[in-house]
């Protein structure tokens, strides 16, 4: 309604200024000048009025945009953050682990260090002592020449070790360097990736912040409580088109004899009914049929049931089946569809991850995906059907009976 006022504010501008134009330019009236000059600015005024019209209901078209959308765009977002959120968080240990790797190595280098200075002291001390003739007075005091070798060999000897506790020393000094710089590197990287850490946990922060406004709205206010409602009920629609779509193409794959992901065991899910495992833990939030909103007095149909449970419990498939979808689906956030074979479906919404793909085999309470508020209006819960043929059935009739 709003986008119909604004839309009829700029046709009567529009028209305003229809009528205006024919008597600009044509005035030969004495002082006509002026009067034409007056009325190019009311002109250019109009004009303003129009364009600031035209913004109006720009920005009218833009507050009329669907509430599940908007839902979608956020949880996309957040998802999104939450990747970038656990790589940091993966290069943050990772960087933590170097370091103190690095630490240890060089507390290992410096010992080395140590030992060859200890070692490169007493030779020097000794080198000293023996004077610059030391050496050369040990091989003239040989009593003959097969002393003399022996004591050529002795010195040589001595020299090769001379050098080796050198380079050993160098070599120490040369690798503790490069530690010490790739630690300071490790170090820069880490001041980095924690800068960045705090960052994404401000914008996830800041985008909970905005989801929560927007589901407050939608729980206080009528008109966003309806909207939601219309939201709601066309996500359904798609999500039955999806069904018929999905079935339609197994349908013409099987005719063609191509292989299609779908159950093909014996199934038994039809004798399972009132035996079926609960697919999570949780209390119920929303019953399957008709109901009543207690504040607004809006009436709804619910297609399944809600379970409310925390974040990251987990979700389990109630039976033996193939996943067919397995991914974001607007108004359900991240949605899991699983064939049982004989016409028997099972969808399991609002996950935060999800843990099978398209195509994958899974058993009954197979865990497959985790409790979420992606889509939700309420909160973290599991948002659960069961079709049969892409029917709608109410899932308490066929779950087990609590104790």
């Amino acid at each position: 309604m709003a986008i119909r006022c604004k839309a009829r504010s700029v046709a009567f501008l529009g028209l305003l200024l229809l009528l205006t134009w024919p008597s600009i330019g044509l005035s030969q009236e004495p002082g006509g000048k002026g009067k034409i000059q007056e009325r190019k600015e009311k002109l250019r005024e109009l004009r303003r009025e129009l364009q600031r019209e035209r913004e109006k209901a720009k920005e009218a078209v833009k507050m009329e945009r669907s509430l599940s959308q908007e839902l979608s765009r956020i949880d996309e977002l957040l998802e999104r953050k939450g990747r970038e959120l656990k790589g940091l968080q993966a290069k943050l240990k990772e960087s933590e682990k170097r370091i103190t790797v690095l630490n240890q190595e060089i507390g290992i280098a410096n010992g080395k260090l140590r030992r060859a200075r200890e070692l490169l002291k007493r030779r020097l001390r000794a080198i000293y002592k023996q004077g610059q003739l030391g050496y050369l007075r040990l091989l003239l005091s040989a009593e003959g020449l097969d002393q003399m070798g022996r004591r050529m060999k002795y010195l040589q000897a001595i020299a090769m070790e001379d050098q080796r506790v050198a380079r050993v020393y160098l070599r120490t000094i040369s690798d503790l360097g490069s530690k010490r710089s790739e630690l300071e590197r490790y170090k820069a990287d880490l001041n980095q990736n924690q800068r960045e850490l705090k960052e994404r946990q401000r914008e996830i922060a800041e985008q909970r912040r905005k989801r929560g406004a927007l589901l407050a709205r939608v729980r206080e206010e009528k008109a966003e409580h309806l909207r939601a409602i219309k939201d709601l009920e066309e996500a359904s629609r798609q999500l039955q088109a999806l069904i018929s779509r999905l079935q339609a193409e197994e349908r013409i794959a099987k005719k063609r004899g191509v292989e299609v992901p779908a159950f093909t065991g014996d199934s038994k899910f039809a004798g399972m009914k009132g035996r079926l495992p609960w697919p999570t833990l949780g209390s119920l939030t929303s019953l399957y049929g008709r109901q009543e909103h207690p504040k607004f007095r809006t009436i709804t149909y619910n297609r399944g049931i809600g379970i409310s449970a925390p974040e990251g419990r987990e979700i389990a498939a109630v039976y033996d089946g193939v996943v067919l979808y397995a991914d974001w689906f607007q108004g359900y956030g991240k949605l899991l569809i699983i064939d049982h074979g004989g016409g028997y479906f099972t969808l399991y919404a609002h996950a935060s991850e999800l843990l099978v793909k398209p195509g994958d085999k899974v058993a009954g309470r197979q865990i497959i995906a985790k409790v979420g508020d992606t889509g939700s209006l309420e909160g973290p819960q599991l948002y659960f059907e069961v079709r049969y043929r892409g029917k709608p059935e109410d899932p308490l009739s066929w779950l087990e009976q609590k104790r």
